[in-house]
């Protein structure tokens, strides 16, 4: 089941009873059940274009440029959904809930995922973003002590990063309040929300990115009604239509050309990797083709050298505190 239909189907608060007697209500996932059942854009993200997205996040940062009007969330709320992997290296779905002003360029995103087996987790915060101004100091304030993130993805994603700021759920906020021993038990419970959920940001602004390019995804609408008709009459809750999104590929010809693209000569045919590339303020998928002149021999195999580097650790992964 999607995680999207594990919220949906959420029906339990999140109650908690502190040390001095006092018990708490607390936002979970249930509160976000009947925004996400209206919200009219749900897309679930194929293996390829989660790759992608993590790819453009630690590869091609520079894409990732706020000034860039392809940096725009195209409706007024929507679900984006993928499979990660967790501090464990076990893969779980997670998903953010989007939304935005008329521009597109503003909003907020709250992130979500799944613990089984109790119901999915919903973040104590959400992240208010804006592409054309910035809202706080990036890393600075908000990673705290402890932050293991490396210097070159500071750099990278820094500037990225000071367009949103967290904000904490008032409930949750004052939950600690109550809680905390003194202003740094505090501060660390802070620090580690926002180690814990500030991945989602850059991850969805690359599927942003990756939605508003040229020729780079392909969609599939998955409507349900006929199923759900049947699981309504054995009294089962009904699941969430969505988008299915997969990364466009495309069909390599025989003759060295991908429909819809160009061939260029090379000493031997080959195939090169769909990629984006920059033209001016447009960004465009090529997808995976073949190139250069099968007379002049073709290249089935490639030797690569591996070899130790000295420098310290860049994160190439980005996961989940």
């Amino acid at each position: 089941m999607y995680l999207c239909d594990q919220i949906a189907q959420s029906k339990e608060e999140i109650r908690i009873e502190a040390g001095d007697g006092r018990r708490w209500l607390l936002p979970g996932a249930v509160h976000l059940a009947a925004p996400l059942k209206e919200c009219p854009n749900r897309y679930i993200l194929g293996e390829g274009v989660t790759h992608a997205c993590r790819q453009l996040v630690l590869r091609q940062p520079h894409l990732l440029d706020p000034r860039s009007q392809l940096l725009r969330v195209p409706h007024r709320q929507m679900w984006i959904e993928w499979r990660e992997g967790d501090a464990q290296g076990e893969a779980r779905r997670t998903g953010v809930y989007i939304e935005a002003d008329e521009t597109g360029r503003r909003g907020s995103l709250q992130s979500l995922w799944e613990a089984p087996p109790h119901q999915p987790d919903l973040a104590q915060g959400y992240y208010g973003f804006d592409f054309d101004a910035p809202l706080s100091r990036g890393f600075e304030l908000q990673a705290g002590p402890g932050f293991e993130t490396s210097p070159e993805i500071h750099e990278r994603l820094d500037q990225l990063v000071r367009h949103a700021a967290l904000h904490v759920s008032p409930p949750w906020l004052a939950c600690w309040r109550a809680a905390a021993r003194d202003g740094a038990h505090l501060a660390e419970t802070l620090h580690f929300l926002f180690r814990q959920t500030w991945t989602d940001f850059p991850f969805a602004c690359a599927f942003l990115l990756l939605l508003n390019a040229k020729r780079a995804l392909s969609t599939r609408p998955i409507a349900l009604a006929a199923l759900n008709r049947r699981r309504l009459s054995r009294n089962v809750p009904p699941l969430l239509d969505h988008v299915e999104v997969k990364l466009d590929l495309g069909q390599a010809t025989g003759d060295g050309r991908v429909r819809g693209g160009r061939s260029r000569l090379a000493p031997r045919l080959h195939q090169v990797r769909g990629h984006l590339v920059a033209r001016g303020d447009n960004i465009f998928w090529r997808a995976t083709h073949l190139r250069g002149d099968a007379a002049r021999g073709l290249v089935t195999r490639r030797t690569v050298l591996v070899r130790r580097s000295n420098r310290s650790p860049s994160a190439e992964e980005l996961v989940r505190c």
